[in-house]
């Protein structure tokens, strides 16, 4: 993933009569293998820590570090994927000089930071599933041992479809697994290990300028239909061991993301995927 536009927030409490200064050297990945570490910039830049007016007062002070005032700045940072931040810091009371201070015994300094990461970048090779409960036998009316009901006997081919109604500014390569009662699986939809590419992202002008209101955004929908067929032994398969789940599995890419163009995630953004099915059948009439 790379975020395009990541800030951090960080507020401070003050409810004592001291103003602190203070000074974060460096922020850094504890666990990045490329060792992307930032200084300066916004860092130096943190305000005084104003002291509470009085007691039982707390007084606030806000600062916001983000690519405009870092170089290297946090989207460097953040592309390792982190699970945490450190940082170095040392504080110091009375930046100022002299002057007359009070404290309580429940005076506290505290500091708040927040991480913002607007779905504003771009991203390779993400992966999600969902899985949907499904009694295969049930959902296709089929029954073997039932008289005078369609069985697995009487068919030839079933011809699984797959509709992908995308809104998003994605393309995803999918495999569809059918899953036994104990979440064991039994066979996938497609006959090959690799994933299809069954969804295609929304439609997104890369040409317009930043400064336009439509860049990275999403201009309209796009629908792919692909049709696998399963045949009669498949089938017969997927019956005897008793198919109750189906997951389906997505690999996808961002619009444009060989050439690093940015996109935009907005909430009324969806995804619909439906997956339905044709049976093909040999039945003698005469019988």
């Amino acid at each position: 993933f790379y975020f395009a536009d990541p800030a951090l927030e960080l507020t401070f409490y003050n409810s004592s009569g001291i103003p602190m200064e203070f000074a974060v050297t460096s922020i850094y990945d504890p666990q990045s293998s490329g060792g992307v570490t930032i200084t300066g910039g916004g860092l130096d830049a943190i305000p005084t820590i104003e002291a509470a007016s009085q007691p039982g007062e707390v007084a606030q002070t806000f600062h916001r570090i983000d690519n405009e005032n870092m170089d290297p700045d946090l989207s460097d940072l953040l592309s390792d994927g982190p699970f945490e931040l450190t940082y170095t810091a040392e504080a110091t009371t009375n930046p100022d000089g002299f002057m007359q201070n009070w404290v309580l015994d429940t005076s506290t300094v505290t500091m708040e930071a927040r991480v913002i990461l607007p779905l504003h970048g771009y991203a390779n090779n993400y992966v999600f599933a969902d899985t949907i409960p499904s009694d295969l036998s049930e959902d296709l009316d089929l029954s073997i041992d039932s008289a005078g009901t369609l069985s697995t006997d009487d068919i030839e081919q079933v011809t699984f479809r797959i509709i992908a109604d995308n809104g998003l500014p994605i393309d995803a390569r999918v495999q569809v697994y059918f899953l036994d009662g104990n979440m064991m699986k039994i066979d996938s939809l497609f006959d090959v290990a690799e994933l299809q590419h069954v969804i295609q992202a929304g439609y997104v002008n890369h040409t317009l300028e930043e400064s336009d209101p439509q860049h990275g955004k999403v201009l309209s929908p796009t629908r792919a239909i692909t049709d696998i067929v399963v045949d009669a032994d498949r089938l017969q398969n997927l019956m005897d061991n008793n198919v109750m789940n189906i997951v389906i599995r997505a690999m996808g890419n961002t619009s444009g993301s060989q050439n690093e163009s940015v996109i935009k995630f907005f909430p009324e953004y969806t995804l619909d995927i439906q997956l339905s099915a044709k049976i093909e059948t040999n039945i003698d009439l005469s019988e």
